[in-house]
């Protein structure tokens, strides 16, 4: 069985909740914003348009004429391994999730498939899914 990025998340309900037939893929996303958090550990918040919508769109999706979902991914704990040609937003990014001994390894590419950041982490969750209208 093929592991899906939602395996590593810690509240995958809150993405299986809104898309219940097909997960979204982590790739052609619209980042529009990535926030270092500093306090006790460093903490990243990433905002991400998925750019692919529920096949059952909620109702209350449909009377607003949703055309996107945002969620904010946040990142704790995070130990940053490689930045090159670090962008806080970017189009058609690709985050990949892998696993590593007690760490989760994220990486960012760009749309030229050239690596932007590299990131270990001990928790990935989240923080807030909503409707996106374009008009």
């Amino acid at each position: 069985m093929k592991i899906m990025w939602l395996d590593y998340i810690e509240n995958p309900e809150v993405i299986t909740s809104v898309f219940k037939q097909k997960i979204p893929l982590l790739s052609n996303l619209t980042i529009t914003s990535m926030e270092f958090l500093v306090g006790y550990d460093l903490r990243l918040q990433i905002t991400v348009e998925l750019n692919q919508m529920p096949q059952n769109i909620p109702v209350s999706w449909q009377q607003l004429n949703v055309d996107n979902v945002v969620v904010v991914l946040g990142f704790d704990k995070v130990s940053v391994n490689n930045i090159s040609n670090f962008q806080s937003s970017m189009d058609e990014a690709t985050i990949k999730i892998s696993s590593a001994k007690e760490n989760l390894v994220s990486e960012i590419y760009d749309d030229n498939s050239d690596l932007v950041i590299s990131f270990l982490t001990t928790k990935i969750y989240v923080v807030e899914i909503e409707e996106f209208c374009e008009s």
